[in-house]
């Protein structure tokens, strides 16, 4: 079975903090992905993808299972 969680004010913070890390690094990653990121990070889960774009916000400390 699924979870849904909704986007709260706190999602959107971290996803905002994510942004500007990795601005500071200079690279870019798509809000969307930020958004999804943060919700997951937010509540200690981990991102199942076949998205390996996803990889550098590992070191954000994104929980990711590349399938």
């Amino acid at each position: 079975m699924l979870q849904v969680y909704d986007f709260s004010k706190e999602d959107a913070q971290k996803a905002i903090e994510m942004e500007l890390k990795l601005k500071g690094k200079g690279k870019k990653a798509y809000m969307l992905d930020l958004m999804v990121c943060a919700i997951v990070m937010n509540k200690g889960r981990s991102l199942c993808t076949l998205d390996d774009r996803l990889k550098e916000l590992e070191e954000l400390g994104l929980k990711l299972l590349l399938v």
